[in-house]
């Protein structure tokens, strides 16, 4: 796994999944060994992952690459891509927060990573029709 995995925006449903935590976390210096990779592709179910990813860019100097994609093809992939050994994407925000938690979490298709600085932080939740999901992050 390269360090650019490991940007904050790499968070995949963190609140629900009982995050991993680096024991010691330095943002410059993620910041700058992530400037020394290739740059990293996002997935998002939205368009504005382009704008955002050209965003990041900017900010960091990490070449990063948005892809609009829905959830079920962004499941599909990133089950397809580690059954293959040949992972591509790089941080996946998928929407559909309960097929994540059934399909990549429990096969190790992905993991959950929240730096130090926000695990503490608590997110209200809100009641759906169906499920119990975070309030969004914006």
């Amino acid at each position: 796994m390269t360090i650019t995995k490991l940007i904050p925006l790499a968070v995949l449903t963190a609140v629900f999944s009982g995050p991993v935590l680096a024991e010691e976390f330095d943002l410059d210096a993620l910041i700058k060994a992530a400037q020394a990779e290739e740059g990293i592709n996002v997935v998002d179910s939205t368009g504005k992952i382009v704008d955002m990813a050209e965003s990041f860019s900017k900010k960091y100097g990490v070449k990063a690459v948005g892809t609009k994609s829905k959830a079920t093809a962004q499941l599909e992939s990133v089950v397809r891509e580690a059954q293959s050994g040949n992972v591509q994407g790089d941080v996946v925000m998928i929407s559909d927060v309960p097929a994540a938690m059934g399909q990549l979490l429990p096969e190790g298709f992905a993991s959950s990573w929240v730096p130090p600085d926000l695990a503490g932080i608590s997110i209200p939740r809100r009641k759906t029709r169906f499920w119990w999901s975070a309030a969004p992050m914006c």
